[in-house]
């Protein structure tokens, strides 16, 4: 997302990545491959993450290096982490929610970041949008605002808001049901 190879003794600290990354190996939505010596820190990414091969994953693809505070959206990727690496829970996946809950994910330093926030959430109906600012570091200026689509699962009187993909066609469906790397995510029947 920002840097495909980290040379030893390299360094990344305060940023995020909102773009989208698609590769073959070393795929990572801050850092592909994180070479011994080098350091990752306080980093997040909210975009998807695909790869063809080996060592995909929501913050980086591959590390023999030191990785601390980076996160990766689960509402969007669902690499929770990198085969072969030695980081294991170097990148925690984390909710939009969560991710803006009006503050900052833990080791980021207040006097970089400003934290997220939600904003405009009704929560009427079944269907329904709730608008997030995302957090951001102070010096970069404007927060950038992404829409979530929700859907209430609840039953029972009970609420259970959580974002969805839509399935709108047969052939959707037989796609979903044919990839089980899917299953895991929540779907509605339109």
């Amino acid at each position: 997302g920002l840097c495909g190879y980290m040379q030893d003794g390299s360094n990344m600290k305060n940023c995020y990545n909102t773009g989208t990354v698609s590769g073959n190996d070393n795929v990572g939505g801050i850092c592909g491959y994180i070479q011994s010596g080098s350091t990752l820190e306080s980093c997040y990414n909210t975009a998807t993450v695909s790869g063809t091969t080996n060592f995909v994953g929501g913050v980086f693809g591959l590390s023999g290096g030191t990785v601390k505070n980076c996160y990766y959206n689960t509402d969007y990727c669902q690499k929770e982490g990198s085969s072969g690496s030695n980081e294991t829970n170097a990148q925690r996946g984390i909710t939009t929610a969560e991710l803006c809950n009006g503050s900052l994910p833990g080791g980021f330093d207040e006097s970089v970041w400003n934290a997220g926030s939600t904003v405009g959430q009704k929560l009427e109906g079944r269907f329904d949008n709730t608008e997030y600012k995302l957090p951001a570091i102070k010096k970069a200026g404007t927060q950038q605002s992404i829409k979530v689509s929700l859907y209430d699962f609840g039953i029972n009187g009970a609420s259970d808001w959580c974002p969805y993909t839509a399935v709108s066609t047969a052939d959707e469906l037989v796609a979903l049901g044919d990839n089980s790397s899917r299953w895991n995510e929540n779907y509605v029947l339109t």
